[in-house]
C-alpha cells in the first residue's frame, strides 16, 4: 500500500549567525554557535526503522553525516543483483548523486538552489520516482562548435541527479559486458588512452608484417539517428526490472527530436550509456564476425 503523506524535515538552518543549540543541524555556522553537529539527518527520532514513503524500502541514518559521507562515495553501486529499481531511487545513491553531480558546478546557480534545500529536493526526488509522478524539465539547447558544430540538450540540475542515479546502477551492468578495445565515455579509459592503444598496436603490425592499414569510420549524427524502439530492446536483453525499464523508456521517448521515436540528447548522462549499448552489437559483429 502506498502511503501519501509527506516525510517530515529536521529543522535547522544553513547560516547560523548566533548560538542555534544542539538541537539543530546546521551547516556554515559562526564561531559563536556551539552546535556540534554536521550535516543532517531526519526528524524522526526512530529513523532507523522508519521507512520513506513510497514503493521501495530505504532507511535513514540518523546520527550519520550523510553529507560528508556523500562525498567521499566513489564506489559504483552494486547492481548485479535484486531489484535495479530499488537501487536507483534509494535515499543514499540520489543524495551521492546529487554531490557527484556538483563536482566542477558547485557554484553554479542550479546547484546552489538545489543544495540550498537538498535533503528536502532528495525526499521529494525520491517520492516522486516511487509514485510514478516524476517528470523531466525542458532542455536547455545550445551549440557547441569544437570539433564540429553540435547541438547539445542539456537537462536541468534536478534532472541530473536522476540521470547520475540512473547511471550509478545500470553502468557496471553493462560495462562488463563491452568489448576491453571500446575506450568511448568508459572509465579508465577515453578517447585518449583509445588513441594511445591503436597506434601502439599499428606499430606491432608494422613491425612484423611491414606496411599497415587502418579504416577510420563515422556514424553520421549518431545520437540523432538511434532508433527508440532498437535502444530498448537491448536494454531489456540486460534490465529485468519492469520498473527501472518504464523509467528509461520516459527518459528515451522525451528527447527533444524533430523525428519522434529517433534520437537522443548529447547533454545527458544516460545518453552515454546508451550509446555504448546501442554500438555494443557492432562492436561484437567487427570483432567476433569480421576478424
Amino acid at each position: 500500500m502506498i502511503t501519501r503523506e509527506r516525510m517530515p524535515y529536521r529543522g535547522g538552518n544553513w547560516n547560523n549567525t548566533s548560538n542555534a543549540g544542539l538541537g539543530a543541524l546546521n551547516f556554515n555556522n559562526s564561531r559563536t554557535n556551539a552546535n556540534s553537529n554536521i550535516g543532517f539527518r531526519p526528524a524522526l527520532d526512530n529513523a532507523r526503522s522508519t521507512d520513506l514513503t513510497g514503493l521501495c524500502q530505504c532507511n535513514l541514518e540518523k546520527d550519520a553525516a550523510t553529507s560528508a559521507l556523500a562525498e567521499t562515495l566513489n564506489n559504483p553501486v552494486d547492481a548485479s543483483t535484486g531489484c535495479t529499481f530499488s537501487l536507483i531511487v534509494s535515499y543514499e545513491n540520489i543524495l551521492n548523486s546529487a554531490y557527484q553531480c556538483r563536482k566542477g558546478k558547485a557554484n553554479s546557480p542550479a546547484t546552489l538552489n538545489f543544495f540550498n534545500n537538498l535533503e528536502e529536493n532528495v525526499i521529494n526526488l525520491y517520492n516522486e520516482l516511487n509514485w510514478g509522478t516524476y517528470e523531466l524539465s525542458n532542455y536547455h539547447h545550445f551549440y557547441v562548435f569544437e570539433p564540429k558544430r553540435r547541438l547539445i540538450s542539456a537537462p536541468n540540475f534536478r534532472d541530473r541527479v536522476v540521470h547520475r542515479a540512473i547511471f550509478n546502477v545500470i553502468e557496471p551492468l553493462f560495462d562488463k559486458t563491452f568489448i576491453h578495445h571500446s575506450y568511448a565515455c568508459r572509465n579508465n579509459k577515453g578517447a585518449h588512452r583509445g588513441a594511445d592503444v591503436a597506434q601502439r598496436q599499428i606499430q606491432q603490425i608494422e613491425r612484423k608484417h611491414g606496411v599497415a592499414y587502418a579504416l577510420k569510420a563515422d556514424i553520421s549524427k549518431y545520437f540523432s539517428s538511434v532508433d527508440h524502439a532498437i535502444l530498448k530492446r537491448l536494454l531489456s536483453n540486460k534490465i529485468k526490472c519492469e520498473m527501472t525499464l518504464t523509467l528509461l523508456h520516459y527518459i528515451i521517448d522525451a528527447s527533444p527530436s524533430d523525428s519522434p521515436g529517433v534520437g537522443m540528447p548529447l547533454g545527458n548522462l544516460t545518453s552515454q550509456i546508451f550509446a555504448n549499448v546501442y554500438l555494443h552489437e557492432l562492436d561484437w559483429y567487427v570483432k567476433h564476425t569480421l576478424k
